[in-house]
């Protein structure tokens, strides 16, 4: 039989060495992973399945699931449908606004209005913070109020800023601004983003 020595004197023992299952060889007991020949087989076997390129097309398979399952459940808690939403979340964004803090300014408007929040129209929400927000940073500057002449009109995805005075105004009070201070008003977030929907014709 086939082996090898392990110890010194009395505590000497005579190690057997092959190739049946269950029986250890001299490298496996030398190295710090010990294992029994035959066990690893399954477990590489097992590993190798969790990592195959059918288990990665089930598991993003399963995640355009969730993305699918998330919209619909979306779409039910809101009638308008996601796209209301996502609309309000990119008009926040443009201006440096999270989700969190939209979702804040939007309970608040809700119980200022004693507005059932399912009601209240979160794109309305975003542009009348965003025109209140420009106007006085505008008004700051030029003394003109935006909000004399212009308003929000509130339609869900349709939502816009309508002039209901003199349109022409706005255009005409930022343009007599000398360049410098032109640029320094319009590089805020809030005019930029308030201009660029109003269509305004500015001299830059």
């Amino acid at each position: 039989m086939k082996g090898f020595t392990k110890g010194k004197g009395s505590g000497k023992k005579f190690i057997p060495t092959g190739s049946k299952k269950g029986i250890l060889s001299k490298k496996d007991l030398q190295s710090n992973k010990p294992s029994v020949a035959g066990n690893n087989d399954d477990l590489m076997r097992r590993k190798q399945s969790l990592d195959s390129p059918k288990d990665k097309h089930v598991k993003e398979f399963n995640e355009k699931e969730v993305d699918y399952e998330y919209d619909r459940f979306l779409f039910g808690m809101n009638e308008r449908g996601t796209g209301d939403i996502a609309n309000a979340v990119r008009k926040a964004h443009e201006v440096g606004i999270g989700g969190m803090a939209l979702s804040d300014m939007i309970r608040e408007y809700a119980d200022d209005t004693e507005t059932p929040i399912e009601d209240v129209d979160e794109n309305y929400v975003i542009y009348d913070h965003v025109m209140n927000e420009a106007g006085s940073l505008i008004e700051a500057v030029t003394g003109y109020d935006v909000r004399d002449d212009w308003e929000v009109y509130a339609n869900h995805l349709a939502t816009s800023y309508n002039p209901h005075g003199d349109e022409d105004k706005l255009a005409e009070e930022i343009n007599k601004l000398s360049k410098e201070k032109k640029e320094d008003l319009l590089q805020n977030k809030f005019v930029h983003s308030f201009i660029d929907d109003t269509d305004v014709s500015l001299h830059i």
